[in-house]
């Protein structure tokens, strides 16, 4: 079988895609493996994979930017919950998560606040262009509580968000 070399996209030009972000905290850093271990094992955390980046114990070790940062304080969290621990520095560091918790626990925000410093650091959209982001969400109720935690979140970067679901018309 041969395909014309149309078949095949000239990725060389492509814009530079940036996914990593991640830069470790010097007081994650200075932390021993055995105290990573237990605080691993105090909140039920499994982690699986090659060079998984250690947990953060407070949002200023994240290294999110201020505009992040900022919006979180603003809600009034007083630290990472379990999740947003290890989730963090993971999704921040351009791997990929499979994050297993239950309801309540911030999944969201695992996913979301490392989103918008994906988005912001991408060139601007041109008409036409986008999403840099796509979330699926299982029911129309958990897609529009999604949208609504996002957007409480990327006021600050003006990003917009859009919440697509079936039965309504567009």
């Amino acid at each position: 079988m041969h395909f014309a070399n149309s078949f095949y996209p000239d990725l060389s030009s492509l814009p530079k895609f940036e996914k990593s972000f991640y830069k470790e905290h010097e007081d994650v850093t200075n932390r021993s493996q055995k105290e990573i271990d237990a605080f691993r094992k105090e909140h039920q955390m499994a982690v699986t994979g090659r060079n998984v980046p250690r947990p953060v114990e407070s949002f200023d070790e994240a290294g999110f930017p201020n505009y992040v940062l900022s919006e979180v304080k603003a809600q009034g969290f007083a630290k990472p919950t379990a999740i947003q621990s290890q989730g963090w520095p993971m999704a921040l560091s351009g791997r990929d998560v499979v994050g297993i918790a239950e309801t309540g626990s911030g999944k969201t925000l695992t996913y979301c606040l490392p989103a918008i410093v994906h988005i912001n650091a991408q060139p601007l959209l041109s008409p036409g262009d986008g999403p840099i982001v796509l979330i699926l969400a299982p029911t129309r109720e958990l897609a529009v509580q999604i949208q609504t935690e996002i957007s409480k979140f990327g006021r600050s970067s003006r990003i917009r968000n859009t919440c697509v679901y079936g039965g309504v018309p567009k």
